[in-house]
């Protein structure tokens, strides 16, 4: 908001009565954007959206943002969701936290100083609450609800300066993100100030959130899953940069692609660990036959990033286009056709989101999921965009048949058909209870493959709010997730000091109603009895074996490993972990 702007926010703020602010921020969603500028629902912030050494001066990297008010912001940062700690995990020193000055509107030193780059610790502070709150803002304006975390909890503790490593990682038992310093421990530097990283990091806490078990080890695929999720979040958020894109424009006009600084993630960070300018990059032509070679998730995970960072260069192109500039009155730039895709790219990649299965997610699962989600938002697809999804998913190698549409007979990127339920039940009483949406699921045993002799739970239940595109309103979602689990014993000698323990195949689904009750997707991951999951029983032992092998299984309270192996309730649990440079791979 420029200054002048900000001076006439003030002076609303300060004729506003204490009640009747509280009073507007529980109608902020009935307000625009500016509206709520200009009262005071939205604080003004500086994060750095560019690696530090991109930046020509120490204020550069740069950009404006202003996240939602709350009557409860405070000292730390801290927010109804987020907490920072700024604790350093090597000399055990707790910095002074940020101060929140109400009057001022603003955060400041002990001092009373502004917040700005020359007051590095506090800065430090801001800059991560600040970018992880404007990627949890995002995530919940697409998906149209409030997303959870992933623990018992409602705050996500947020550590700038968590010690001295090559990493960042979310972790769940602890609760946080885990921010490092590394390089020249006289000058180090620092992931909290890395935007890349911070949203990578974030995409991972609320990936969790939205889908807890995908943490626990089924397959490479939903460990390459996480990792594609923080890299799509990262591009995504950058692309929202006016800066970024203005840059972009100047520097290759028309020729997208051309811009490795966009479609790389944490550059500096990179170029530091692997001597490379970025830890993972967009612009690849890997296949899922290629990474079902690897089997290594940050690597597997660039099949996902690079068929999604595709669409959204496709979508920009569209936007270029002779016909689509024939519609306009003046022509687009590269800048704003970047800014529409982008915008468009929000729904299209995060929306799929509540689509997808309880647990052991493919990449073909999700692809079907984007596809079933861009039909349900816009029918008539008068722009072939998902003419444009479809040929990029095959190109991939998601459906190796060479289908012409994902809509031809035989395709496997077809949505699953849905089954009929037999005994109906009143969505909206299913909607406010779990033992009612169990029901529901229970009186549809059969019709959802669900074995008469299991018992499942309801794993999770909520409605959304979304919009289409043009922020038109969709009809309510309503989501129901089942899910059970079955014994799977690892007898044979290749699963090395792990043989005879006993591990869990999840099984379950996914079933989303709209409003009036018509069951509009249903995905679902079968168990033993069925060839699918046999299939998938198999699946889960080749992959547990070849962890064993490759030595990428440790324990909690060993040095890091890809996967951390812990038992609880009888059977050994397999998790996945999140660590930017992943234990072993580092």
């Amino acid at each position: 908001m420029p200054e002048s702007e900000m001076q006439k926010a003030a002076g609303v703020r300060s004729r506003l009565k204490d009640k009747h602010r509280k009073s507007l921020y529980q109608a902020e969603r009935f307000l625009d954007h500016d509206t709520r500028c200009r009262i005071g629902l939205r604080v003004p912030c500086q994060i750095y959206v560019l690696e530090l050494f991109m930046a020509d001066d120490p204020g550069g990297g740069l950009q404006d943002v202003d996240l939602r008010w709350e009557p409860s912001l405070g000292d730390g940062p801290t927010s109804a969701r987020l907490a920072v700690i700024d604790h350093d995990g090597d000399s055990g020193v707790l910095q002074p936290p940020a101060r929140w000055n109400e009057e001022a509107f603003s955060f400041q030193t002990d001092d009373g100083s502004p917040v700005t780059p020359e007051t590095p610790s506090c800065f430090r502070q801001v800059n991560a609450w600040a970018t992880v709150q404007r990627v949890l803002e995002y995530y919940e304006d697409h998906l149209g609800r409030p997303i959870p975390w992933g623990f018992d909890g409602n705050r996500l503790i947020i550590v700038p300066q968590a010690g001295f490593d090559q990493n960042a990682f979310y972790d769940r038992r602890s609760k946080s993100l885990l921010l490092c310093c590394y390089g020249d421990r006289q000058a180090p530097r620092y992931t909290c100030l890395s935007h890349d990283i911070i949203t990578h990091e974030t995409g991972h806490a609320l990936l969790d959130g939205i889908r807890p078990h995908f943490l626990e080890t089924s397959s490479w695929e939903t460990a390459a899953f996480h990792e594609f999720i923080g890299d799509m979040t990262a591009i995504l958020l950058a692309f929202r940069n006016n800066d970024v894109r203005g840059h972009l424009e100047k520097t290759f006009g028309v020729e997208l692609e051309r811009a490795d600084f966009l479609h790389g993630v944490a550059e500096e960070f990179g170029i530091h660990v692997t001597h490379r300018p970025f830890l993972r990059t967009a612009l690849n032509r890997i296949t899922f036959e290629q990474a079902q070679r690897v089997r290594e998730s940050h690597l597997c995970s660039q099949v996902l990033t690079g068929a999604m960072f595709d669409i959204l260069m496709g979508i920009a192109r569209q936007y270029l286009s002779p016909e689509r500039q024939a519609e306009r009155k003046s022509p687009a730039t590269p800048g704003k056709a970047l800014w529409w895709a982008a915008d468009r790219m929000g729904r299209t990649a995060l929306q799929p989101l509540d689509l997808l299965p309880p647990a052991d997610v493919r990449f073909l699962d999700y692809a079907r999921a984007v596809l079933r989600n861009d039909e349900i938002q816009d029918p008539e697809d008068r722009h072939g965009y998902r003419k444009l999804m479809s040929k990029v998913f095959h190109e991939r190698g998601f459906c190796p048949r060479g289908c012409e549409s994902y809509r031809a007979k035989g395709c496997l990127l077809s949505p699953p058909k849905a089954p009929r339920l037999d005994i109906f039940h009143d969505i909206a009483e299913a909607s406010r209870s779990r033992t009612a949406a169990y029901h529901l699921v229970h009186d549809n045993r059969k019709q959802l493959g669900i074995p008469p002799e299991r018992d499942f739970v309801i794993t999770d239940l909520y409605d959304s709010d979304k919009t289409a595109p043009g922020a038109e309103r969709m009809p309510r979602q309503v989501v129901i997730e089942y899910l059970w689990r079955e014994d799977v014993k690892l007898e044979e000698e290749r699963f090395g000091s792990l043989q005879g323990e006993m591990v869990h195949l999840l099984c379950g689904g996914t079933l989303v109603f709209e409003d009036r009750g018509n069951l509009r997707w249903w995905t679902a991951k079968p168990g033993s009895g069925s060839p699918e999951g046999e299939q998938r029983r198999t699946e889960l032992l080749d992959y547990i074996a070849w962890l064993v092998k490759q030595g990428r299984i440790g324990s909690k309270d060993d040095t890091p490993a890809a996967v951390v192996a812990h038992r609880a309730g009888g059977a050994l649990h397999l998790e996945t972990s999140l660590r930017l440079c992943g234990g072993i791979e580092k």
